[in-house]
């Protein structure tokens, strides 16, 4: 398995990313089929937020065919591309629900119910909760 991960160089970009992610997300327009984007670039954003999953609990993020590792460090949400072996709840949603949950167009609890959770619904929420509105607030 390979994992890619920030360097520093790449971490000293989050601001911008976010600060552009945010700007979109301002338009107030949903994605179309044929716009290029894509999940891992919201996710971005998302990374650093505050989060209730405790360490040593991860979950899994399926949009699509893209996987995501959603874990915890120092309370804080970090995100691996790939997938989460030691995850303790999969979600699979579609992309509507992922950019619909990003820009505060749904909340946590309709997220999960319009997607597939497998494993445990509560890690599932708490892993999902620093992308609720995650495009439409800086993180703190």
């Amino acid at each position: 398995m390979t994992v890619y991960e920030l360097t520093g160089a790449g971490r000293a970009l989050q601001p911008a990313l976010r600060s552009c992610w945010t700007g979109a997300c301002a338009t107030g327009r949903k994605p179309s089929p044929g716009d290029a984007a894509q999940p891992g670039w919201p996710l971005l954003a998302a990374a650093g937020r505050p989060t209730a999953l405790p360490a040593g609990q991860a979950c899994e993020l399926r949009v699509g065919p893209e996987l995501f590792y959603l874990g915890s460090d120092a309370g804080k949400l970090t995100v691996r591309r790939g997938p989460a072996p030691d995850g303790d709840a999969v979600v699979t949603m579609s992309a509507g629900t992922f950019y619909s949950l990003l820009t505060g167009q749904t909340t946590v609890t309709g997220a999960v119910r319009d997607s597939t959770v497998d494993g445990e619904p509560g890690i599932a929420r708490r892993g999902l909760e620093p992308l609720a509105a995650a495009g439409s607030r800086p993180a703190m």
